[in-house]
C-alpha cells in the first residue's frame, strides 16, 4: 500500500512538474506587451486566455479590441487575487490525496470558485451581463494549461446561472424588504387578537362569578 501511494504521489507531482515546464517553455516564447506589475503576453498560437502569476496570456489576433479590453479584465482579477496560490494548494491536494475522490471534487469547486470571484468582481464594474455571457460563448474552449484558471464549457453552464443567480437573490432581497412591512402590520394585528381573546377568557370566569356567588363572598372567592 505504501509503494502504491508514493508512485501515485510521484506521478501526480510529475504531472504538475511538466505542465509548470511547459508554462515555462510558452511564456519564454510570448511576445510581452505590457511590463507593468501584471504582465500582459502576446502568444502567436491559438489559445484560450489564461492567467498565472503576475502573467495574462491571450492571442490578440483572436480577438477585437473590446473583447480584449473584457477578458484582461477578467483576468486582472485572478492575478491582482493571487488565484494561482489557491490553485497550487488544491494541486497539493490532489498530489497528496490523489486516491481520494473528495480532493478532485474539492480541485474542480475551488476553481469554479475562482471563475464566480472573477465573473462578480467584471460585472460589478458595470458590464453588460449579456455582452459578458456571449463574449464567454465566444472564447469557450480547453486551455492547454490545466493547471490555469481558463475558459471551458464544463464550467460555463454553472457561471451563467451563477450570474443569473446573482441579479435573482437582489430580486429576492428586493421584494423581501417590500414584504417585510406587510409581515409586520399582519403580526400585530395578530397580536392584538391574541390579547383579545386572552381579555375576554379572563374576564369571563369574573362574569361567571358575578351571576352565581353572592357579591359579598366574590372577593373572598
Amino acid at each position: 500500500m505504501l509503494a502504491v501511494f508514493t508512485a501515485g504521489v510521484l506521478m501526480m507531482g510529475i504531472r504538475v512538474l511538466l505542465q509548470l515546464i511547459s508554462l515555462r517553455k510558452i511564456k519564454n516564447k510570448a511576445t510581452l506587451l505590457n511590463s507593468g506589475n501584471v504582465k500582459l503576453y502576446h502568444i502567436n498560437e491559438s489559445i484560450v486566455p489564461f492567467s498565472f502569476h503576475d502573467s495574462i496570456y491571450v492571442n490578440k489576433e483572436q480577438h477585437t479590441e473590446a473583447e480584449l479590453r473584457e477578458i484582461i479584465r477578467h483576468e486582472f482579477v485572478h492575478v491582482k487575487q493571487k488565484h494561482s496560490v489557491d490553485i497550487l494548494l488544491a494541486e497539493l491536494l490532489c498530489i497528496v490525496l490523489w486516491f481520494n475522490p473528495v480532493a478532485w471534487l474539492l480541485r474542480k469547486a475551488i476553481r469554479q470558485n475562482l471563475e464566480f470571484i472573477a465573473d462578480h468582481k467584471v460585472l460589478e464594474e458595470g458590464l453588460d451581463k449579456k455582452q459578458y455571457q456571449y463574449l464567454l460563448l465566444k472564447v469557450v474552449g480547453n486551455s492547454q494549461f490545466s493547471i490555469t484558471p481558463k475558459f471551458n464549457f464544463s464550467s460555463l453552464k454553472n457561471r451563467i446561472a451563477m450570474m443569473n443567480k446573482m441579479k435573482s437573490a437582489r430580486v429576492q432581497i428586493i421584494r423581501f424588504l417590500f414584504v417585510l412591512p406587510l409581515i409586520a402590520v399582519l403580526l400585530l394585528a395578530f397580536r392584538e387578537v391574541k390579547l383579545k381573546e386572552r381579555k375576554h377568557e379572563f374576564l369571563q370566569p369574573t362574569a361567571l362569578l358575578t351571576d352565581t356567588v353572592p357579591a359579598d363572598n366574590i372577593s373572598s372567592v
